[in-house]
């Protein structure tokens, strides 16, 4: 038997981040300003909250999930 446990990361406006500007395609420095943008509106703690979402939806793709996994660390250090 497995058993598989999965956190619930609670997400207000979900989509916010895209509607910003922020595209995983895009530049580093784009999506900084998307979240910089999300920081303001919703603030560090929530804008985190939404990155972490979307880096436990990228667990199949090492490299998105250590970009946003930096990303999340950049918000936390330049509050």
């Amino acid at each position: 038997m497995v058993l598989i446990m999965v956190k619930k990361i609670e997400i207000s406006h979900p989509g916010s981040l895209k509607d910003l500007g922020y595209n995983e395609e895009e530049d580093i420095e784009k999506q900084k300003i998307a979240i910089k943008k999300a920081d303001e509106l919703y603030g560090v703690e929530e804008t985190n909250r939404k990155l972490t979402a979307l880096e436990s939806f990228s667990n199949r793709f090492p490299d998105k999930k250590e970009k946003i996994r930096e990303l999340i660390e950049w918000n936390k250090n330049n509050e």
